[in-house]
């Protein structure tokens, strides 16, 4: 996919993510041929990825894509230097009580923080389990927890 196609294509994704819920990747597949755009599942589940497009049940227990109000993931090389601010603008706080980390972010932001601290492969933090807007940041032990801490907080940005 040439490169001003791509960012075409993400372009009225994004325009029909804010017009519309889409229950199925197939459902996006269909409107994106009608308004000329032939794809397969495996570029839609790509590009969902790219605009910030999320799984999210609604209060009918429906399950939708939409897409992140906030900023989107730098996905292109050449915008990967805006990802700390991105991802810094996603966390709103960070709780720490002597034996894990709560990072609580924006609606729909848990995966995109997780991920950002499980690539950063952070010596002192075994790992992390996302939800919706919050993230738990495991410490490798109770040793290493404030060593863990200090470098979260430089990671995420926050005082």
């Amino acid at each position: 996919m040439g490169q001003g196609r791509g960012s075409s294509l993400r372009s009225v994704l994004i325009g029909l993510l804010e017009k519309r819920d889409f229950s199925s990747q197939a459902e996006v597949v269909e409107a994106l041929r009608a308004k000329g755009h032939p794809v397969t599942q495996s570029t839609i589940s790509r590009l969902l990825g790219q605009v910030g497009a999320v799984k999210t049940r609604l209060p009918t227990g429906e399950v939708v894509y939409r897409r992140h109000k906030g900023a989107v993931l730098a996905q292109t090389p050449a915008d990967q230097h805006m990802r700390p601010q991105i991802i810094r603008h996603f966390v709103e706080r960070v709780i720490a009580n002597d034996h894990v980390f709560v990072i609580l972010t924006k609606p729909d932001a848990g995966r995109y923080v997780a991920q950002y601290i499980d690539e950063a492969a952070l010596p002192d933090l075994a790992g992390t389990i996302a939800g919706g807007n919050t993230v738990l940041a495991l410490p490798m032990s109770h040793k290493a927890y404030t060593r863990a801490h200090a470098s979260l907080k430089v990671l995420l940005g926050v005082a």
